[in-house]
């Protein structure tokens, strides 16, 4: 990991001075929120994470605040570098294998890009109270993927203890960080699929295990905390859709429908995708890519191989709200979207060969970080 800093060191530097454009103004003017204003003035402890079931902002909340109240500029600053932190552990998890290494320019926009998505970073680090330990349970993630993916060989039991551990961990900050790893699960089968690598199917079954494993240790220890201090139910009451349609198939319909609302930055009844044009144009980009390179594949076998790992990656973020069967989703519920729409850029920037297309694709890249950074600063 270290030596993988050096050699791009110009991109990720590059790409965090972007991320810190982006948030600017969100840096150097502090609003406070009506909730953000209760947390302030909190002097005695609270039990509403533990009730909602994120434990984990519970137990950083410990060491880190005095009953939950945080330091305003540098929760935030904090935020945004750790957020950008995972996104360089993700991309060495997913690009740095064997002889296999990214190229700079791909990198610099998966990089730029993760951390800038303001449908998604903007909301979510907007609440000062929990942004630091959202992104610190991002890093866990990450770190969790680094060790799997560097334990395939050595096959060290501690390094898969430890692995379980982080995910539980950030899985205890936010549910989502389900989704986060199932995208990651599944960026990493599609980059090594375009490699040509053996035994993805052994690597995925390794993955899903430990993601199988995290989730009902999660859920078992917030089933304990539940059981003893209670829950504070709007979880079940407002996320969980199969009973509140007339139908289940009409809520799996709402549900998958949603993927494509958000995938296409589509408004449907005054319900904005902030910054979704942006979101869009990478989904159609990449779908274009997608299908010339289905052209491409021989044998049939892979065709049928990149159709499905890419319609998965599409898909990954929105995973646990379709088992959940609702399509009530706010940009800080989808924290996988910012890698999704990394890995497909990387993917376009990298298999894109011939010149004029290669550039053209740069130059609507650069155009759409911009926009990132344009609305993320007008979002504040």
């Amino acid at each position: 990991m270290k030596e993988y800093c050096k050699q791009y060191q110009k991109p990720i530097l590059l790409a965090l001075l972007f991320s810190l454009i982006c948030f600017g103004f969100f840096l150097t003017n502090h609003t406070i929120g009506i909730d953000e204003e209760t947390w302030i003035l909190e002097n005695e402890n609270s039990l509403l994470w533990l009730l909602q079931g994120r434990f984990g902002i519970q137990f950083l909340n410990f060491f880190l605040t005095d009953y939950g109240r945080f330091a305003p500029f540098l929760w935030d600053f904090l935020s945004v570098v750790i957020w950008y932190m995972a996104g360089v552990v993700f991309s060495f998890a997913l690009f740095s294998r064997k002889d296999n290494e990214s190229k700079i320019v791909p990198l610099f926009f998966f990089l730029a890009y993760f951390s800038s998505v303001p449908f998604v970073e903007g909301e979510i680090f907007a609440f000062s109270q929990f942004n630091l330990q959202i992104s610190i349970g991002m890093l866990a993630c990450s770190v969790s993927m680094l060790l799997l993916c560097g334990n395939l060989e050595r096959k060290n039991r501690r390094a898969y203890v430890f692995a379980i551990v982080l995910l539980v961990f950030s899985f205890s900050i936010y549910q989502a960080y389900i989704c986060v790893f199932v995208t990651v699960v599944v960026a990493y089968c599609l980059t090594g699929f375009m490699r040509k690598e053996k035994n993805l199917w052994k690597k995925t079954g390794l993955f899903s295990s430990v993601c199988v494993i995290s989730i009902i240790l999660y859920y078992a220890i917030n089933l304990l905390i539940t059981f003893i201090i209670g829950s504070a139910g709007y979880l079940s009451e407002n996320y969980i859709g199969w009973f509140e349609e007339t139908s289940i198939w009409k809520a799996l319909f709402l549900a998958l429908a949603n993927i494509v609302r958000v995938s296409f930055g589509i408004t449907i009844y005054d319900e904005t995708i902030y910054g979704g044009i942006v979101i869009g144009i990478i989904t159609i980009s990449f779908i274009i890519w997608g299908l010339s390179r289905l052209f491409a594949e021989k044998p049939w076998k892979r065709r049928g191989l990149l159709l499905f790992y890419g319609v998965s990656l599409v898909c990954a973020p929105f995973i646990l709200y379709v088992l959940l069967g609702t399509y009530k989703t706010h940009g800080r519920m989808l924290l996988a979207i910012p890698l999704a729409g990394a890995v497909e850029l990387w993917l376009i920037l990298t298999y894109v060969k011939k010149v004029f297309w290669k550039r053209l694709c740069i130059v609507i890249g650069s155009y759409l970080l911009f926009l990132n950074a344009r609305n993320m600063n007008m979002l504040y």
